[in-house]
């Protein structure tokens, strides 16, 4: 075989190799770019779902401390009318 041929066979050798690091080069970029956006994503999701469980926990504490106060209200007035029937009966055994 003569050194052009053998030169021409080497060259032939390596544009393959190349070819083939060039395509897996390529096709793991646009790999990366895609996890990349389900990264982004991913974050944006969790800061929204993020968000809204923030408001959630809010509404539910608003609505729970809005019913603490009603219950506590409605037994201050049950404690308030117990002791002003406990009042008349508590003079009438001074009057004794």
């Amino acid at each position: 075989m003569s050194e052009i041929q053998s030169l021409a066979t080497r060259v032939q050798e390596l544009q393959k190799s190349f070819d083939f690091w060039n395509t897996g080069y390529v096709w793991l970029v646009a790999f990366t770019v895609i996890l990349a956006f389900i990264v982004f994503f991913s974050q944006f999701m969790s800061v929204k779902r993020g968000r809204e469980l923030s408001q959630a926990q809010d509404a539910l504490f608003t609505v729970k401390d809005t019913q603490l106060n009603n219950d506590l209200k409605d037994k201050d007035l049950r404690i308030s009318e117990a002791n002003e029937r406990a009042v008349p009966q508590q003079n009438l055994w001074v009057v004794l």
